[in-house]
């Protein structure tokens, strides 16, 4: 087994390209049985044409012709029609099972089908599908999480779609596909990639093969499973290409060879986690967290306390929440930065200090965010840019949880239908802020909690019960509320994204003072305070401050951090 594919594979960072190895295994129908039924139908429907180019063409085995000369006769929307009826599967695969099981935040693939979307929310894992357009393949940055790219479209629709000869030839070198080109050789420049159910032989892939030779380097080759490559072929694509071969036997065609190797691989490697659901809420009432609900609250007071450039920090708070408004702000033209700050929730009642005021001007005019006009502003062009990916970053992260709440409630209340539970998945994501404003600092240790032991604070669940309460049906109220407690019970990566960024934007915005000099007053007050600590917080911190210089704790049967 090679030692760089599973390298990568441990390392939980590396991307996926899949080809069709998995989907033929699966029964899916091969470029050859499609460019068939294709044929069949031009001549069940378009009787008396010449047939000679499909002959000639499918004896060169030039698949994409065949779909070109099939395209001039019946239209693409016909011709998509077709493909569509015959591209099912004929039984289930195992590699499919194996590879969504692997720890991959993002797959790439080069089929139509919808396999690994299905594989992946089999397993309760949210993953977001986007196409091969470049407002999407924008997206795909080193630390995303959670996303399926379809780099050749789909069989839904035109746009996108990559399947004629003459697509091919534009993806391969046409401006318009220039983006493409650009951002794979990016890929595979910052990301381990492992590339699976791909030929190297298949002249339909020399865009993708050209696209890793650019991009790929000596110290991160790409992984490459692929079928019947010789081991002189293996050296001159690692030494041509820096592509690392992993090669396998295909002579019967339908990549069963690839299913054992696959198998082997993944005993290596650590599977992706499968989180079941659970009854929590009779645990959830018995449980408070007792005596040590204040830890979490006592380190970060620390940790913050620590530091001297507490203002550094309001003036960060404050210049952020501005930039997260900045394309209604745009609409708006003109503007004050109180005016800013009230459409993001500032209390209306509560004038910025001068001071502050600006600290924040300066600072969001340093960073290319807003442009002084007089005493007021407009937005920055570059700042607009910078806010428009970053949003498209949030939207990426919020669809992505919100379809986590939807396989949740799917998994646990199928009767409920599709329709009700996208509703329940998107009132409880819209409920979120109020369960911080009652939970707060409580649920955020929770929900990053590694010991499951640790019970979310009963506080919550009359808040829950009342958000539940919109709901006529009493079993939509029953998902509303177990689903909502599950998030935290047991987080999945999805949530931990989105909800650890909104709770810690909530404590940062209250918490370091953003609203005013009585916060100021409140902390200075907290530091001169007394405070009588529990033994078992003291130890805890005791442990933590001894690992932040660099000294080894030995545990001891008895006393774990002593």
């Amino acid at each position: 087994m090679d030692r760089v594919l599973i390298s990568y594979l441990q390392s939980g960072k590396a991307w996926v390209l899949v080809g069709a190895g998995p989907s033929v295994e699966m029964g899916y129908p091969s470029w050859e049985q499609l460019a068939s039924y294709v044929v069949d139908a031009i001549k069940a429907e378009q009787r008396g044409t010449d047939l000679n180019k499909f002959d000639v063409a499918m004896n060169k085995h030039d698949y994409p012709r065949v779909f070109q000369e099939a395209e001039n006769i019946l239209g693409g929307a016909q011709l998509l029609e077709v493909l569509r009826e015959k591209l099912k599967p004929v039984h289930a695969g195992r590699i499919y099972e194996l590879i969504t099981q692997w720890p991959v935040p993002v797959y790439l693939t080069t089929n139509y089908d919808d396999e690994l979307q299905k594989h992946l929310a089999s397993l309760g894992m949210s993953f977001l599908v986007y196409s091969n357009g470049e407002q999407h393949l924008s997206r795909l940055i080193p630390d995303l999480d959670g996303a399926i790219f379809k780099l050749h479209g789909d069989l839904r629709a035109e746009e996108g779609l990559i399947l004629t000869t003459t697509q091919y030839r534009e993806i391969s070198g046409g401006i318009e596909w220039q983006y493409w080109r650009t951002k794979m050789i990016s890929m595979f420049q910052l990301n381990p990639m492992i590339v699976i159910g791909h030929s190297l032989s298949d002249s339909n892939i020399r865009h993708v093969l050209e696209a890793a030779k650019k991009g790929a380097g000596v110290v991160q080759p790409v992984c490459w499973i692929a079928p019947d490559v010789s081991s002189k072929q293996c050296s001159e694509l690692l030494y041509k290409y820096r592509i690392r071969v992993i090669p396998y036997d295909n002579s019967d065609g339908q990549h069963k060879n690839l299913v054992k190797l696959v198998e082997n691989l993944s005993q290596f490697v650590p599977s992706r986690p499968v989180i079941h659901i659970q009854k929590q809420i009779e645990r959830i009432s018995a449980s408070p967290l007792g005596a040590n609900a204040a830890a979490p609250g006592f380190f970060v007071f620390n940790a913050f306390a620590r530091h001297e450039n507490f203002e550094d920090k309001r003036v960060d708070v404050v210049t952020s929440v501005i930039q997260s408004i900045l394309p209604e702000l745009n609409d708006k033209g003109m503007f004050t930065l109180q005016d800013a700050l009230e459409m993001s929730g500032w209390p209306k009642d509560l004038p910025l200090q001068s001071g502050l005021a600006q600290q924040v001007g300066e600072r969001a005019i340093n960073q290319q965010l807003l442009t002084p006009m007089g005493d007021k502003f407009r937005v920055n062009p570059n700042g607009m840019n910078l806010a428009i990916g970053n949003r498209e970053s949030f939207n990426h992260m919020r669809e992505r949880f919100k379809q986590g709440l939807f396989l949740r409630t799917k998994r646990d209340y199928a009767d409920l239908g599709d329709e009700r539970a996208k509703l329940i998945a998107s009132d409880i994501e819209q409920s979120l802020v109020g369960y911080f404003r009652e939970g707060g600092l409580s649920l955020a240790s929770t929900l990053f909690s590694a010991d499951q032991r640790v019970a979310v604070p009963s506080s919550i669940i009359p808040f829950i019960q009342l958000a539940s309460a919109r709901y006529d049906d009493l079993l939509m109220r029953q998902a509303f509320f177990t689903v909502s407690v599950d998030i935290f019970v047991h987080p999945e990566s999805a949530d931990r994204d989105y909800l650890g960024r909104i709770s810690q934007g909530f404590f940062a915005f209250h918490v370091l003072g953003v609203f005013g000099d009585a916060a100021i007053e409140r902390l200075n007050h907290a530091k001169e305070t007394v405070w009588l600590v529990d033994s078992d917080t003291q130890i805890r911190a005791l442990a933590l401050e001894i690992q932040s210089k660099g000294v080894e704790i030995v545990s001891g049967s008895e006393y774990p951090f002593c």
